[in-house]
């Protein structure tokens, strides 16, 4: 016998990748937007 759990549909393992493209984007915006906002004509 099988030791493992047989289920309708298959399971994956826990990935990190997700959860850290996703706060890397919201950092990468966060940044964008608070460099946009110091940024002005007169800087360029």
């Amino acid at each position: 016998m099988s030791s493992h759990n047989h289920h309708a549909y298959h399971l994956v393992d826990m990935s990190p990748w997700p959860l850290t493209g996703s706060i890397s984007a919201m950092l990468l915006t966060s940044g964008f937007i608070k460099w946009f906002h110091q940024c002005s004509p007169d800087h360029l």
